[in-house]
């Protein structure tokens, strides 16, 4: 992510991080020395992670790590944010490139900053990407949804364990 906002210059747009890790002094340095509007913000509670979420143009989830869900892009899509995530495990198979989303290679700024130069490039895009984002999630992580497969998965082990 900070290897991207380096080649975006000064071309790229406002970005906030949050969250704490082993990584913070490098972020805390990045976003005083690159140029442009970028903001480490550190712990917050979720509360207004949750906002900050709902209030961007775009989630970035550039994990090079096989991710078991992606709750973080989850919880982006129930906001109606778009997510830019790498194409990878459970990300992938979350963001639905070009509609709910983009998916860009594991570990490219290049790639990377490819799609929020695109993204910035085309807020009407952007804007029908918020929609299907939103959509995406009531068809397949709110309550309703996973409440009706947990019981068919319910179901078809009670049917296993009679037969």
């Amino acid at each position: 992510l900070l290897e991207a906002w380096r080649r975006l210059g000064r071309d790229a747009p406002p970005l906030r991080i949050v969250g704490d890790g082993p990584l913070a002094p490098e972020v805390a340095r990045a976003a005083a020395s690159l140029p442009g509007d970028l903001r480490w913000l550190g712990p917050r509670p979720l509360d207004e992670v949750m906002e900050l979420v709902g209030q961007a143009r775009f989630l970035i989830f550039p994990s090079r790590w096989y991710e078991t869900f992606g709750r973080v892009g989850a919880e982006a899509m129930a906001r109606g944010t778009p997510v830019i995530a790498s194409r990878l495990g459970a990300m992938a198979d979350l963001v639905d490139h070009g509609r709910t989303g983009l998916l860009v290679r594991p570990g490219d700024p290049d790639d990377l900053a490819a799609a929020v130069c695109w993204a910035s490039a085309n807020p009407h895009r952007l804007a029908a990407m918020r929609t299907e984002a939103r959509a995406e999630f009531e068809a397949r992580y709110a309550a309703a949804p996973v409440y009706a497969r947990l019981m068919e998965i319910y179901r078809l082990a009670l049917d296993m364990r009679v037969k």
